[in-house]
């Protein structure tokens, strides 16, 4: 830190007991983001660690990039995160290893719903978290599938692919696949046909603004950029990793 103090913050979370003890036993640190028991005061209590904290200078930052966190992990584990919900109670810095107390908010202001504007999300110091991304894969294996591939830990090395990731929450349509494809086009991405790039968003774009003259020649149906972008996300986020020397 410019200041040369070893700073870093941690965010304590709610949950039914069944909650809390799911989601501790469900990440670990390899992919930078998990929950961990912290003995404050002889209280334990669960807190998010997060490799991204470090570089963050106000709560407010810490509140923020923590529900970017919580929709990631929404969006990695959808079915797994609506069965056991999370909420930020509170967020505490600390500095040279000692704990600062905490400061408090209101449960309506930490619901994590912000996955349209999302600038990225990366994390850094007193901590770990977990989570993870991916776009849409078969459901039947989908969680394991994003998890196995470090989805979440790529997302947290390259601030790109969390955003594109997070376009692609919940079902998403040509718009936010156009989006998506902004994003990514930006990350190296070999093996992955140009062509077949342009003619997503040149599709994308046509539905996006009705304007049937732009469209390819052979416009993509909603099934087959749904692939190609799956195909995308695979590559982009094992090349991240590789430039990061990080492997899952």
């Amino acid at each position: 830190m410019a200041d040369g103090l070893d700073r870093d913050w941690i965010v304590r979370v709610d949950g039914t007991d069944q909650s809390l003890a799911f989601w501790l036993s469900k990440l670990s640190p390899r992919d930078g983001v998990y929950f961990e028991i912290l003995d404050v005061n002889d209280t334990p209590l669960v807190v998010l660690r997060a490799s991204g904290f470090g570089g963050l200078g106000s709560a407010d930052e810490v509140l923020e990039y923590t529900g970017r966190t919580l929709d990631l992990l929404r969006f990695i584990c959808p079915a797994d995160f609506d069965a056991h919900p999370l909420k930020i109670s509170s967020i505490s810095k600390i500095v040279d290893g000692q704990h600062k107390g905490w400061q408090y908010f209101q449960s309506a202001s930490i619901e994590a719903k912000s996955h349209v504007h999302l600038s990225g999300v990366v994390m850094n110091a007193v901590g770990k978290v977990r989570a993870r991304l991916a776009p849409r894969l078969p459901r039947g294996d989908r969680q394991a599938d994003r998890l196995r591939k470090g989805f979440l830990l790529a997302a947290q090395l390259d601030e790109r692919l969390a955003k594109a990731l997070l376009y692609l929450h919940g079902e998403p349509g040509w718009i936010e696949y156009y989006k998506a494809c902004e994003v990514l086009w930006s990350l190296p991405t070999p093996g992955i046909s140009e062509r077949e790039k342009e003619r997503l968003k040149r599709t994308a774009n046509v539905y996006r603004h009705h304007r049937t003259p732009s469209a390819p020649k052979v416009p993509m149906t909603l099934s087959e950029a749904s692939g190609f972008i799956e195909l995308w996300l695979d590559v982009a986020v094992a090349q991240v990793l590789m430039r990061h020397g990080r492997t899952q």
